[in-house]
């Protein structure tokens, strides 16, 4: 087994220095192998040949990320820069040893992958320079995928590797060439690595990727391969029983997604992963790096995506469009300001300065009548003819409008659209705060915050409580729609635990509950609605099982989407008074279980967590 360093290693460097000294004094030569991971030479190109062929892009320069994958473990200069490679997958926390620099007689603590990754001005002190995500994506906009990309593959790869999710430090070897028979090994390997260098000709066409995980930030990517790595395979020196397993003859078991899987060979003193194991677990740690290399391409691609434009330039600002009125945000967080729908004025009133306002005198309008002109004409679909009408007295413009009509239905074959919708209207309410839930200038209340589960989460009112969340869509854009598709509610996940939660039914980190869409009865205010008032439920519901992870003291789940096809139909049919949204099982929330989600509201201006979007055939 690896020989653990203990105290040792907060000077490992230093004393790697030191070696070099007396090594130089005493005319020997050695080259020393800090905690590499996969092989840098064989295992880490390969790799990247098999991301090229899971996930095509035009940008790829092969051998400028092939030469990066390699550089990032600076082979050549002690391996200074494989320090920063690894991460604990609960806490978080990089190794405590350092880069001991002689030329400056400096010393610079190692980071946990994540801030390494990102960090180029730390990178810059190192061998080979700063090659951290902002470089990845200064090369990507000059039209390449290549060296800094090589190096963040590599740090991925690495994260696949079970002493590097487990903070098992390792190097091998450490080999004195004093004559070609004398050499000595400092400090051990790590099994798993060297059984992949030595099968690397075989072992490559047993990895299968499938799919590509989605992130919304290259953080998030790390912090969820290593938690997968560290929750799932031990490393030689950290057996520690903290992993279940169930032992059948000489091995222990486990259910890794839905593949049965060794993890453990019985010992004499202790147990331990072997070459059994490692034949198990390649496959599904190999396919692993591929597929979070994909997740980086794509992260890539999205981030390096071209800069938009303001279409407004200030935050709130009301304007008329016809007899809509819009208002300035930045509605699709993507840090530039459109304008968005708010309202239409009534048919006795005329959008003036951004408000609606009375018209004086009122107008007097005859009967829509057909235009002179086909089906699709003057702008209008192919479905619908224009219409005109005449109005008094002369202040009153003369009137178009685009009508669905049903002879030209058969001119067009229907065409499947999209349209996203936000919430006119959404709040909270609980059981413990039964007033109206008002800004708070040390929580920021319903005017930027929506809260479900069980606490409700207030400076002035800290006592456990029920809380349900409740939206309403404007469905107006689709009264033109001949047939309703699929409509999905996409929920962005904001969530965490405010409290311990070891009453919620947590094993393993990780816990579920389901939550209820249920569409309410009769009318409500976001401004006023309080839980001794709230509307009644009716049908369709629609309920979702929400899996959660824990990481520290965070805990969050992927983003959702859930099917409300039947309830918005039965909005287009019936009174459309928006839905509930509640956690099925509310009683769990007792004084044992204090636990909660935030999202943001439509007036965060940030990233409006329920976006409906409806499928339909016009």
């Amino acid at each position: 087994m690896a020989q653990k360093l203990g105290k040792l290693r907060t000077s490992r460097i230093g004393l790697a220095g030191t070696l070099a000294a007396v090594a130089v004094a005493l005319g020997i030569t050695f080259t020393p192998k800090e905690a590499e991971g996969y092989a840098t030479k064989t295992i880490h190109p390969k790799l990247v040949d098999k991301l090229a062929e899971f996930c095509p892009s035009e940008g790829y320069d092969l051998q400028k990320m092939k030469d990066g994958a390699i550089n990032e473990d600076s082979m050549e200069n002690m391996y200074v820069r494989a320090h920063n490679h690894f991460q604990h997958f609960e806490t978080g926390e990089g190794l405590d040893i350092g880069y001991y620099d002689i030329g400056t007689l400096t010393s610079i603590e190692a980071l946990p992958v994540k801030e390494w990754a990102v960090n180029g001005e730390m990178q810059s002190l190192y061998p080979f320079g700063d090659h951290s995500w902002s470089m990845v994506v200064e090369e990507y906009n000059d039209g390449t995928i290549g060296r800094s990309f090589g190096h963040i593959f590599h740090l991925i790869a690495d994260l696949t590797v079970p002493a590097h999710a487990r903070l098992d430090i390792h190097a091998s070897p450490l080999v004195w060439n004093t004559t070609d028979e004398l050499k000595k090994e400092w400090w051990s390997g790590d099994y798993y690595e060297d059984w992949t260098d030595k099968n690397k000709d075989e072992i490559m066409d047993l990895i299968h990727p499938q799919q590509i995980p989605s992130f919304d930030t290259l953080n998030a990517l790390f912090d969820d391969l290593t938690y997968f790595t560290g929750s799932n395979f031990y490393s030689d020196d950290t057996v520690d029983g903290t992993i279940s397993c169930t032992w059948e003859g000489k091995f222990c078991y486990r259910n890794v997604e839905d593949k049965k899987v060794k993890i453990l060979r019985k010992g004499l003193w202790t147990d331990f992963p072997n070459k059994d194991c490692f034949e198990d677990d390649w496959p599904i740690l190999g396919a692993k790096a591929v597929e979070y290399g994909a997740a980086a391409v794509k992260l890539l691609e999205k981030e390096a995506a071209p800069v938009c434009i303001d279409e407004c330039t200030d935050m709130g600002e009301n304007k008329c469009f016809g007899k809509k009125v819009k208002f300035c945000g930045d509605y699709n967080n993507d840090g530039c300001l459109e304008f968005v729908f708010l309202k239409s004025c009534s048919q006795n009133e005329e959008c003036i300065d951004g408000t609606c306002q009375s018209l004086a005198p009122s107008c007097t309008c005859t009967e829509w009548q057909w235009a002179e002109t086909g089906c699709g004409k003057n702008g209008c679909e192919c479905d619908e003819r224009y219409q005109t009408r005449e109005c008094t007295p002369p202040t009153c413009d003369l009137e178009g409008k685009c009508a669905l009509k049903e002879s030209c239905i058969s001119t067009c074959s229907p065409k499947l659209k999209s349209i996203t919708l936000y919430p006119i209207q959404d709040t909270w309410v609980t059981s413990k705060y039964n007033e109206e839930i008002l800004l708070d200038e040390d929580d920021v209340g319903f005017n930027q915050t929506l809260w479900i589960g069980g606490r409700k989460f207030y400076s002035s009112n800290t006592q456990s409580g029920i809380s349900r969340i409740y939206l309403q869509y404007d469905l107006s854009p689709l009264n033109n729609a001949t047939e309703i598709q699929q409509a999905l509610l996409e929920i962005v996940d904001d969530g965490y635990d405010i409290d311990p939660v070891d009453g919620c039914g947590w094993s393993n980190n990780s816990s579920e509950f389901t939550y209820q869409f249920l569409p309410v009865s009769s009318s409500w205010s976001e401004e006023t609605l309080i839980w001794d008032e709230q509307p009644d439920f009716s049908e369709p519901s629609v309920e979702q099982p929400i899996k959660l992870k824990k990481y520290g003291e965070f805990t969050c789940f992927e983003q959702k989407k859930v099917d409300l096809t039947e309830m918005v139909k039965y909005w287009q049919t019936s009174k459309n008074y928006g839905l509930a949204l509640k956690i099925k099982d509310e009683d769990v929330f007792s004084s044992s279980c204090q636990f909660a989600f935030e999202y943001d509201s439509k007036e965060a201006f940030q990233n409006h967590s329920f976006k409906l979007t409806v499928y339909y055939f016009k």
